[in-house]
């Protein structure tokens, strides 16, 4: 993968989670709309990068599918 490539993941990334409504992160991580959910969602939609590092290897993994 080269460094545009790899430039371009992290962009298309970024942009899905910035651009990510909350029944489409229901639907990531599988649950219905509850307290914690919520609060996933809103600490993705605030600190997307420090949300992403927070991931564990499967979750990050579900994230990226389709990009």
């Amino acid at each position: 993968m080269t460094t545009k490539e790899k430039a371009d993941l992290v962009r298309k990334a970024c942009q899905k989670g910035y651009c990510m409504d909350y029944d489409s992160f229901l639907k990531l991580y599988d649950k219905q709309d509850e307290y914690y959910t919520r609060e996933k969602f809103e600490r993705m939609q605030r600190d997307f990068s420090k949300w992403f590092c927070e991931l564990d290897s499967a979750m990050a993994a579900r994230f990226m599918e389709g990009l």
